[in-house]
């Protein structure tokens, strides 16, 4: 009888622990929650008492974090920040409730059970993701060394191509200009290489499923990406054949002013309209490019236009006249002088074609309006007619249309005119 009543004490005892293990986890959850209920709440209210966020500078200059003048944003932001609360909330919840049932159930000996599977509810995914870690360590430190050589070397790829394109380092046969796209065109390559050798190290990329997003994707890149490889493939081809510079003033089948940017993909034009027109680089490839600033550098672009003048004016007269008036406009070079060309005899006049050198082909308009400002001038001042224009004549044919002729009051004049069917002679 007393070794039955020891054991009904001891009983007794553990079962009043337990019962005490169970009020106090109780009780430490019900405060655990509380707490959290109040913190929860008093962060809700901090944030709801802001209508928006105040602007912060940011690391780039002239930038900001969010302004004021866009409530919409700062609405989302504080969404955003609402919906972090509750879900981190959920979280704690979740886990104090965790520990508590694992507690509880494990002090009393009717739910032990429980706790053991509550543990390996948790455990068992915990260590495989554990051994799984420490099984994927080699490949993420290749991984990490791949990512780091591939980084170094863009970076002295950037300083080499830095250097070229200051003209500090001078390699026989690369221009400077090359040395941007060349840069990017080797961070591609390196980049791309990196991804080829990193790509059978990540986690996942021997399964079906891996091989599979890996296919799909390479099949919508393989159909969508055609204009875009055909756009860099001429976008490098006009890079490196000087084709034209930023700057130049070029035209590109019916479009005509000056390149203000060029990249892989496209060319950017702005008239002298001012319109901005952006053409793709596999469209400027496929046209015949006319760049008017390739020959600025050297004797010039020559500027040309064209009169008619009847055959009675001395063609030296004209020559002298063409060559005035280019001279006097501005922007025209007087070396190398301009000169005239007999460009055509026609019917009823001859042709002429002043030709003028200039090194300011962003003015092109400009200096042709001048240009023809200064001929009508000079011809209108030396009393000779411009016959460009069309119209009808009545000669009588006594005097020839030859700079030698006789004055006209010398040749016999030939009378006409014109009479009513009244008075005509029957």
């Amino acid at each position: 009888m007393t070794t039955f009543h020891i054991t009904l004490d001891q009983s007794l005892w553990r079962a009043a622990g337990s019962g005490l293990v169970a009020f106090l986890a109780t009780a430490m959850l019900l405060a655990l929650l509380y707490a959290l209920r109040r913190s929860t709440l008093r962060l809700i209210n901090v944030i709801n008492a802001r209508p928006a966020l105040c602007p912060r500078p940011a690391p780039i200059a002239g930038a900001e974090l969010l302004r004021r003048s866009n409530p919409l944003a700062g609405k989302d932001v504080m969404r955003g920040l609402l919906i972090v609360v509750h879900c981190a909330h959920g979280l704690a919840i979740v886990l104090v409730m965790w520990a508590w049932a694992l507690l509880v159930f494990s002090a009393l000996p009717f739910t032990r059970e429980v706790a053991a599977w509550l543990w390996a509810l948790v455990l068992t995914p915990t260590e495989l993701v554990w051994s799984s870690m420490v099984d994927y360590l080699p490949r993420l430190l290749l991984i990490v060394v791949l990512g780091l050589a591939a980084f170094g070397l863009i970076r002295i790829a950037r300083f080499m191509f830095a250097e070229l394109g200051k003209g500090a380092w001078r390699v026989q046969g690369f221009s400077s200009e090359w040395a941007t796209p060349t840069f990017r065109i080797t961070r591609f390559v390196i980049l791309a290489f990196a991804a080829v050798m990193i790509y059978p190290y990540l986690p996942g990329a021997q399964t079906r499923a891996f091989e599979g997003i890996s296919l799909f994707l390479g099949v919508l890149l393989s159909l969508g990406s055609s204009g875009v490889v055909s756009n860099l493939v001429a976008g490098t081809i006009l890079t490196y054949t000087h084709a034209f510079r930023v700057g130049d003033r070029v035209r590109i089948a019916d479009t005509e002013g000056d390149v203000i940017g060029h990249t892989l993909l496209a060319t950017r034009i702005r008239t002298i309209k001012n319109v901005d027109i952006t053409v793709p680089n596999a469209r400027v490839l496929a046209e015949h490019i006319v760049n008017y600033s390739a020959a600025s550098q050297g004797p010039g672009l020559i500027l040309h236009d064209q009169v008619t003048i009847g055959y009675d004016v001395p063609w030296r007269q004209v020559h002298e006249l063409l060559i005035e008036a280019a001279l006097k406009t501005e922007h025209v070079l007087s070396e190398p002088r301009p000169y005239v060309l007999q460009s055509g005899l026609d019917d009823f006049y001859a042709r002429y074609t002043v030709n003028a050198f200039t090194r300011e082909p962003n003015r092109m308009a400009v200096i042709y309006s001048g240009l023809r400002e200064n001929i009508q001038d000079g011809f209108h001042g030396a009393g000779i007619e411009i016959t460009s224009a069309h119209y009808m004549a009545l000669r009588d044919g006594s005097r020839a249309a030859r700079p030698d002729a006789p004055p006209a009051d010398e040749a016999v004049p030939l009378r006409v005119a014109l009479v009513s069917p009244a008075d005509r002679p029957v």
